[in-house]
């Protein structure tokens, strides 16, 4: 939503519309189609079929403001998640996901610009949830629409995935990476657009103001890289020291859907309660602003928390996404790195240190975030006039 209304202020006289990340279509194509010996040349096939899709189809709507935050809500398990990303074959054969696709290019040829923020999907395992996105972005190409990339981490390990990507990247008419961690991995892996770099443009988020909950502490963890580096029984652990410090813990995700169930677990071993997960981003942001501060391995979890002056514990998962914000934010808050031994009582180190005098650290962060903000609406507004 964030981009959404810059791209308002952007154009406004023309008609700015969203469209969601689907998922029945994601399974027509896979990087197991394309030919390791020849990706480009396997890859435009692709996009060829994508192309020769049936015309019919009515448009894919675009989604008005009103009904975003139905959109953002998350209300499906990780299970049922995961259960849908397996049957992308059986959508391909029943004809499902060609019928999203169609959807989605018959909208493309009435557009003049498409945007596109994968936000987080280049990550280093990624492959078909990529691909999905760079076929569609090649698709508006063909189609003759001008495309802007935006927001995402590069983080791409596959070869063949990379040399698709920075060609499809190289052929945007604006590319901005959220770190620069991102900018050079794309360089250094063949890609030759000039980018721009800029914080997560989530920072431009405003919400209400909320009453402040004194010693209210929420918790974001990132499920996925707590099970995958074995780390449960420490976040159950420090969990318990933080309530026996005398702190309310409240576990919240911008992931509810993949989080839920590890914090179910932990909340019957501990007195933290799980906040609900069908909330919309501003409902999310304002419960956010509650809290005395927020520890989180989730980027846009201590994103919407630093909007309002929440100070914020950010956790490295295995990526660079967190580091990459806190640097170009201009933040001097230091990155809990938790692939490192002690990390959970670096956490809390980091707490007391934040907390020492709240309101310094708060117009620390109100001041990094209004900087921030002109920053991007400086760069950002003038590159899309420029389109």
């Amino acid at each position: 939503m964030a981009w959404y209304e810059l791209l308002r202020k952007a154009f406004p006289q023309g008609q700015v519309g969203m469209i969601e990340r689907g998922a029945a279509y994601l399974g027509q194509f896979g990087i197991s189609d394309v030919d390791p010996a020849a990706p480009i040349d396997g890859f435009e096939r692709l996009v060829d079929a994508a192309l020769a899709l049936p015309l019919d189809a009515k448009p894919s709507p675009l989604h008005h403001k009103s009904v975003i935050d139905a959109i953002v809500s998350q209300p499906a398990s990780r299970k049922f998640v995961t259960r849908l990303t397996r049957a992308g074959r059986v959508h391909r054969a029943l004809g499902i996901a060609a019928k999203g696709y169609a959807r989605r290019i018959a909208l493309f040829r009435q557009m003049d610009l498409v945007v596109v923020n994968p936000a987080g999907e280049f990550s280093g395992s990624s492959l078909d949830v990529a691909l999905a996105y760079l076929i569609e972005v090649r698709v508006a190409q063909r189609l003759g629409c001008k495309t802007a990339l935006v927001n995402p981490s590069f983080e791409i390990e596959n070869a063949v995935l990379q040399k698709i990507a920075t060609y499809v990247l190289d052929h945007a008419d604006l590319l901005e990476f959220r770190d620069d961690q991102s900018r050079l991995h794309y360089v250094a892996v063949g890609g030759k657009k000039a980018a721009i770099v800029l914080p997560d443009a989530a920072i431009l988020t405003s919400a209400p103001i909320a009453e402040r909950e004194p010693m209210a502490l929420a918790v974001s963890i990132n499920a996925l890289h707590a099970e995958k580096l074995r780390q449960v029984p420490v976040w159950e652990a420090l969990l318990q020291r933080l309530e026996a410090s005398g702190y309310s813990v409240t576990l919240v995700s911008n992931e509810m859907m993949t989080d839920g169930p590890l914090y179910e677990r932990f909340a019957g071993v501990t007195k933290a309660r799980v906040a609900r997960g069908d909330l919309g981003y501003i409902d999310y942001a304002t419960m956010l602003a509650s809290f005395d501060a927020v520890i989180t391995s989730r980027l846009h979890t201590g994103v919407l928390a630093l909007t309002s002056g929440v100070p914020v514990v950010p956790l490295e998962p295995s990526t660079f996404k967190m580091n990459g914000f806190f640097r170009h934010l201009g933040l001097e808050v230091e990155v809990v790195e938790t692939a490192t031994a002690g990390w959970d009582v670096a956490v809390e180190r980091q707490l007391a240190a934040l907390l020492a005098d709240r309101a310094a650290t708060s117009a620390t962060i109100i001041e990094a975030r209004d900087r921030a903000r002109a920053r991007i609406e400086a760069t950002l507004l003038p590159a899309f006039a420029e389109l």
